[in-house]
Formats: C-alpha cells, structure tokens, sequence
C-alpha cells in the first residue's frame, strides 16, 4: 500500500463528499442543527403549553361555602385563572362534568369523626373528571389552595391555644437535594450526550459509506478508479478513512453542539421552571469521548462499507445499510438508568459499551480496566470487519458490482461454500519479443454461472501490438472483447494464459500495468462534482506523473483540447462534447505508452465520433501503443492497423485488412467478419479450434 496514493484518494473523496449536498446535510449540518435545535424547540414547546396551561381559566362552582373562612373565599374567587359559576346545584354540576362544560365542584361540609371538635373545621370533597386534563387541573389548583389556607389556618389556630408546633406534628418530611447544579447539568448530560454521540457518528457514516461504494457504481466512476496505478487496498483503505472521518466530525460537531445549546439555551428555560443546572465536563472527558467516537466511527465505517458494496444502486445501497444503523438504538434498548455504570458484560457488548463509557467519563467516573475493555472490543469488531473485507475484495464479481444478492446469499455461498472460487491461472512465462508493448498468450477468462456452470468468456486468444500502432479487436457484442480489455488493464484477473504491457505483467505488477496503461470505455465516466481542471490534475497525480510537472501537463492538456473555457466547471454541469473530451484527456493525463479504447465512440453523435476517431489517429502518429475495439466496421476499416476478428472468445483471425481480404476473398471489412464467423459456425465443434488459429500474416502473435 502506497500511502502517499491513500492520500490524493483520500483527498479527493473529502473534496467530492464536501459539494454533494446530501452529505454535508447528514454530516454537518443534521449533527450541528438537529438535535440542539429540536431540544431547544420541545423544551420551549413545554413550556409554552405549561404557561398556556397555567394561564387557562377553570370553570369551578363553589357549593355551601363557610362563612367563617372568609380569606379563603376571597382566595377563591379572587384567582384570575378560576372562573366561579353561579347558581348551580350538585347534580347539574356533576352533569356538566361529565359533558366537559364545567371543569370542578366544590362542595363545602361540616367536619365529621371528631374533627368538628375544633371550631369552623370544615372538610371539602371536589368532583371532576379525571379523564380530562382540564378537569384535573381544575382539582389540582383548586386542592392547592386549600391546601395553603389549612396550613395557614392550623397554624393560627394552634397558636391562640398555645398548642407548640413540636406538640401537634407527629413527624415532618424534610427533603434535601445534596446534588450540585454542576451534578444535576452532569445528569442531563449523561442522558443526552452518549445516545446523541452514538447516533450521529452512524448518521455521519450512513451516506458517505453508500456514496463511495455503491453510487460510484450507479455513478459509473467504479471501473474508472479500478483503472489507476493505485492499489487495490490503497483504494479501500482512502474510501475507508474517508468514510469514518466524515463520521467521527459528526460526532464530534453534534457533542460540541449540544454542549452549546445545552448551556446557552436549555440551562435558561429550565431556571425559569426553578431548576438549576451547570454544564461542565471533566477535563479527562473530552479524550474518552473522542476516543469513542473514533471506535464507533471505525466500526461502522467498516460494517456499513461492507454492506453497501453489494448494492448497485443508492437506493439499494441505503436498504442494505440500515440494519447497521439500528445497532445506535442498542443503548436505548438496554435503558438509560442514570444509576448504571460500566460493567464487564455492558463492555462486552459493541455501541452500547461506548454509550456508557462516555456517560460515566460525564459523571467523573473512569473504570479505566472496563474502558480498555470496552475499547478492546470495538477494535477488534473493527478487525473483524476489515478481515471480512479483505475476503469479500478477492472476489471480482463483487469488486465490478456484477453479483446479484445481499451479503447473506453471498457469506453462504462464497465464504461458507466457496462456490464459485476463481480458478488459478496458468503460470508461463511470455516469451520477450523486441518492440512491442502488448503481449497475449493463450488468455482465458471464466466465469461462474449458477444457472449454466462454469463460463468461458475468453477462449485462449493470443496476439502483440507495438507502438505507433492501432490494433483492432472486433466482435459483437458479447464477443468477449471487453472482457480481454479489462484484464489488459488489471480490472479483471486472468483464469489462464498470460499478458503483459510495457513489459509488466498483469498479474504479477498490476500497478506497474496501470501507470503504463491509459484505458477508456463507455463505462469509465468521469467524477461528476470535481471540475475538469481537477480531474485531469487527480488522475496525473494518482498515476504518478512527476509532482512538479503536473501543474504544466494540465495546462498542457487544457489547451490542446480546447477546454479552458470550463475547465474549472464542474464535470456534471458539462454537456456531453465537454466531457468526452475531458474524459480523453484524463485517459492520457499520465502520459502513458499503452491506450485501450473500448468501444469508445457508442453513444456519440456523428461530429463527436469523428472528434474521437481524429484524437486516436493523432495519438498513435505519436508513437502511442493503442488497442481499439469496436463493432462499427467503418471504424475499424479507417483506424486500425491491424485486425482481429473475436468471436465467442476466440480470435478467428488477425492481420491487417488487405491480408483479411485476401484470406478471404472479400473486399468490404463487414463481409470479411461474416465470412470468418460463418465459417466457425459451420465447422463441427471438434474443428473450431482450427478456425481460431486462422492468422493471414503467417507470422503469429
């Protein structure tokens, strides 16, 4: 692994993450504005409806008030938030209730059982609906009031009959909160911050993780990547960083947000509901939660990325990922008791272990053996992963987004059954041949099938291409020619026989093939949020052109193609003529001596086609090694050099097109294909081979 290539990936995933506006939404500004502004609405929402609640009127009817108690009364009716009905008796009143017309009755008795001993001792009985809110806080209010005067009045009462307070109480319940207001802003914090933290690094890991995987492939920017030097794990790995660096920001932003909002916002609204809270952390805090955050933030990095490279599609992508994402709901499904700590099994179990070790390094508490536990066991799910991931990676149907299934179908039959395992390729040495940049031997691609078995989708072919030439492969369509092209460009692995470009060989130096190779296809599509200047810059660099030389080979390329008037607009704001001719100049931005050109003009108008015809023959006038193939005859008549005639994976014939006319006695290219696969169709089974060996230049491959 090249480090210095993980970086100018790694930058280039930040540069293209930071201008989609679906990941700065979940990974900046959801873990910033969400959360502390949704906590500021419902605490503002509660109390709004406690003041709406304190400021509506009870409809109550007063029945046999005791003249004796007159301070009461003017209590009573003097309330502006009771409304005292008249001239109601008992039963209307109890009737009114309950068809929520009146809220409470109030009905004034003598007192009975003895208490009627103390002179002007009353009782009170209030009907209402507890079924209602309003009534019941009709009774509420209206048992408060009560509830002051008999105290005030027990008290005067006492003291003309000199009756001392120790005397005529039993026992009085004295309550005492010994927790600071730093400990009381602690236990906010700890019910809030941990769940919040957990959510919001697997929200800030959700979209990139489905982005870079499976939208590269919606976005058909998969196979370009897989086109540069880099290496493989190189690729990963930047995609990976990239991936939990996106979460652990949104981790650390929402903390930070919340501890904000929570001291500038929400402290303030619960002093007017007469609690007090101070927000503090304790300073070795701050390192444990990032810690955690950069855990979690690696474990679900690694699991969603996991999940998303089997999706085609973004839609698919996020489907698949969900599951993962529910794993942040572990700490709500084990509880939030605020009298819980850290314990050996809570530390066993991933995300919520992380939860909790966060709320208790809130609360000052350090289990400093249960967090290295803790930490042990989200590194290791974390290894896991990237153990799985490496498995998964050496299939190349799940690499090229050509497996059809979830991740489960696959872990049965590829992991557990290993069905379907790519055989070895045969190993030969090429014999060296003077001058020439491409050779091919005895080349074999199969594939599995699970309807048909095991297919071969290259046949053994062998041919060279040397440089300043064009060298033709045509075939229809499912010939097998892009296949041969992808394991030219290391793409694809070989199931047999042997290629080398420019002297590396494709299994043995894939990298090396791919800074000597320059490939273009209808399915390598350019990175649609870079600019064009940005993308010709990204892939001289990751191709390793010289770091001081790539500045003049942009500009260089900027001119010759005539692009400066957009090239720093974005790829995807371009028309199509703009980006074929970018797409051309980042296909030879390292300056490579091989090109490969698949079928490059399919899709284009007339102009455009002619354009790209123009750009190949200049690029082999330049000494350029080029492979081309097509099924359009007329391309191939005008360009190439040489021909050869694929056919269900076997090269029928190769030459030049005068030495295809005489083999065949044809004229036209398009009656020389015909005959050469007529003839493959009408020999027996047993003699096709005899027809793929056909080479009008008697010279060979």
């Amino acid at each position: 692994m090249n480090w210095q290539d993980v970086w100018i990936l790694y930058r280039r995933e930040l540069r293209s993450a930071f201008r989609e506006r679906t990941i700065v939404v979940n990974s900046i500004l959801m873990p910033v504005f969400l959360y502390p502004v949704m906590l500021w609405v419902m605490f503002t929402a509660l109390m709004f409806v406690q003041g709406l609640a304190d400021r509506a009127t009870s409809r109550v009817v007063l029945l046999d008030t005791p003249d004796d108690h007159p301070v009461l009364m003017d209590t009573l009716t003097g309330r502006e938030n009771l409304t005292i009905e008249e001239e109601i008796t008992s039963d209307s009143a109890v009737a009114l209730i309950q068809i929520g017309e009146l809220d409470a009755l109030v009905e004034f008795r003598r007192a009975e059982m003895g208490a009627d001993l103390l002179a002007d001792n009353f009782q009170v009985v209030v009907s209402y609906d507890r079924a209602v809110e309003r009534s019941r806080r009709a009774s509420d209010r209206i048992e408060a009031i009560i509830d002051a005067y008999r105290e005030e009045w027990v008290d005067a009462e006492a003291a003309d009959l000199g009756i001392a307070d120790a005397d005529r109480e039993q026992f009085r319940i004295v309550q005492e909160n010994v927790s600071s207001d730093q400990q009381m802003g602690a236990l906010l914090l700890g019910m809030m911050i941990p769940l919040f933290l957990v959510i919001m690094v697997a929200l800030g890991c959700f979209i990139p993780s489905i982005d870079s995987t499976a939208g590269e492939r919606e976005r058909s920017t998969w196979e370009t990547l897989m086109t540069v030097s880099a290496s493989r794990l190189s690729v990963v790995t930047a995609k990976y960083l990239y991936v939990a660096t996106l979460g652990i920001m949104a981790g650390v932003l929402n903390v930070t947000a919340m501890f904000i909002s929570l001291g500038a916002v929400i402290a303030p609204l619960l002093a007017e509901a007469g609690d007090q809270f101070q927000f503090t952390l304790p300073l070795l805090a701050l390192p444990v939660m990032i810690v955690a955050a950069i855990s979690l933030a690696l474990f679900f990095a690694a699991a969603m990325m996991i999940l998303a490279s089997f999706a085609r599609s973004f839609k698919d992508g996020q489907a698949m990922v969900t599951p993962v994402y529910w794993l942040a709901l572990l700490p709500i499904v084990l509880g939030q008791q605020t009298d819980q700590t850290l314990t050996p099994m809570i530390a066993a179990i991933p995300v919520a272990n992380a939860a909790m070790m966060i709320r208790d390094a809130i609360n000052g508490v350090f289990l400093w053996p249960l967090i290295a536990e803790t930490l042990a066991v989200l590194l290791v799910m974390v290894a896991l992963c990237l153990v799985l991931a490496r498995m998964v990676l050496q299939f190349e149907d799940l690499l090229m987004g050509s497996f059809d299934g979830s991740f489960w179908r696959f872990a049965k039959e590829r992991l557990l059954n290993r069905k379907g395992k790519r055989a070895a390729g045969a190993e030969r040495e090429l014999p060296e041949m003077e001058d020439t940049m491409v050779l091919v031997e005895g080349l074999q691609k199969s594939f599995w099938d699970d309807a048909r078995g095991e297919v071969r989708a290259v046949d053994g072919i062998d041919f060279d291409c040397r440089p300043g030439e064009i060298f033709g492969l045509l075939g229809a369509n499912g010939a097998g020619k892009t296949t041969t092209l992808r394991m030219l460009a290391t793409i694809l692995k070989p199931t047999g026989g042997k290629a080398s470009l420019n002297g590396h060989d494709v299994i043995a130096s894939p990298e090396a093939v791919r800074r000597s190779l320059g490939f273009f296809s209808a399915s390598t599509a350019l990175y649609p949020r870079l600019t064009g200047r940005e993308t010709l810059e990204f892939f001289a660099r990751i191709n390793q052109y010289p770091a001081d030389q790539v500045g003049r080979r942009v500009e260089a390329l900027i001119e010759r193609f005539g692009i400066a008037e957009y090239a720093n607009a974005r790829v995807e704001k371009l028309s199509s003529g703009m980006k074929q001719k970018i797409s051309i100049a980042r296909t030879i931005a390292h300056d490579p001596p091989i090109l490969i050109f698949d079928e490059p003009t399919v899709g284009l108008d007339v102009m455009a086609a002619i354009e790209m015809q123009r750009v190949v023959g200049e690029l082999r006038d330049e000494g350029k090694t080029i492979i081309f193939s097509t099924h359009i005859m007329s391309e191939a008549e005008k360009l190439c050099d040489r021909i050869g005639i694929i056919h269900r994976g076997r090269i029928l014939a190769l030459g030049t097109l005068e030495e295809h006319r005489q083999a065949t006695g044809k004229h036209y290219l398009e009656d020389v294909f015909v005959h050469y696969v007529e003839a493959t169709q009408g020999e027996a089974e047993g003699d096709v081979a005899g027809v793929a060996a056909t080479d009008p230049t008697g010279v060979g491959p």
